[in-house]
């Protein structure tokens, strides 16, 4: 892994997701190397290198302090790129970035594979409007290896959202939903854990094609004994997935959206 250190112009930008007005994204590229991600292809980044080399924004909490005084709203920290990779532990640009958001009128949203989130509680729980969220493909640790190679194992995420304060809204990320990975139980499973702690709400979300992901994608789960189903099967697939979490999560009450 190589981190190669920036001066960042702007730190946030208007985001184009439902209920989200501003982006802040304290690293270009993402450690976590997930095999599916199409950050790559949203930011015209090499897919090649993404992985490899991360771009750290060092000045990007100076930069905040001055962009912030004429913000208000909600604002997401990591819309492409996964706030608290492995770079966050060595940089804390994230944590820097925190503390100038603390002192603003703002709504913070983050979602993170990684349970390194764990270290920011002091500052976390000082918000008054906070969404945290973790991401869960799988339970299963050997296939989210292989997918997510950097990322922290599935229980690690589901304890570090556990370990949140009582006055953070706790949210799970199902996503993507990939064939032959994806299994309700798992999603069950993962409520049940949670369930004492509380989960405010579940997003579901698809796989996103672009570029080679899916043929990419189909190489990799060989090496753990599963095949993708034909590309053009997708969007049937996705009809008869939604119906069958809508039934499976029937007796739970917890609002659950889907972002397909």
């Amino acid at each position: 892994m190589m981190y190669e250190e920036i001066r960042a112009r702007v730190a946030l930008v208007r985001s184009g997701l439902s209920g989200v007005d501003y982006a802040l994204n304290p690293y270009v590229g993402c450690e976590h190397d997930c095999v599916y991600c199409y950050g790559p292809y949203v930011t015209k980044r090499d897919r090649k290198n993404w992985g490899r080399i991360v771009r750290v924004k060092r000045n990007l909490p100076y930069i905040l302090s001055k962009e912030i005084k004429r913000v208000r709203g909600i604002i997401t920290i990591g819309t492409v790129t996964d706030a608290y990779q492995p770079a966050e532990r060595k940089y804390e640009i994230t944590r820097m970035c925190l503390r100038v958001l603390h002192r603003a009128n703002v709504g913070i949203r983050i979602l993170t594979k990684s349970s390194l989130i764990s270290r920011d509680i002091d500052m976390l729980e000082k918000f008054q409007d906070i969404h945290i969220g973790v991401t869960i493909t799988t339970l299963n640790p050997e296939v989210s290896k292989v997918i997510e190679p950097n990322s922290s194992l599935p229980a690690e995420r589901l304890k570090a959202l556990i370990d949140m304060p009582k006055n953070i809204v706790r949210y799970l990320f199902v996503g993507p939903i990939i064939p032959e990975v994806f299994s309700v139980d798992d999603v069950i499973e993962a409520v049940q854990r949670l369930g004492g702690s509380g989960l405010d709400y579940i997003i579901f979300d698809k796989l996103r094609v672009r570029g080679d992901i899916y043929e990419r994608l189909s190489l990799i789960l060989r090496d753990v004994g599963l095949s993708l189903p034909d590309i053009s099967g997708l969007n049937r697939y996705y009809r008869n997935i939604k119906a069958n979490i809508l039934k499976a999560l029937s007796d739970y009450n917890i609002p659950i959206f889907f972002e397909f």
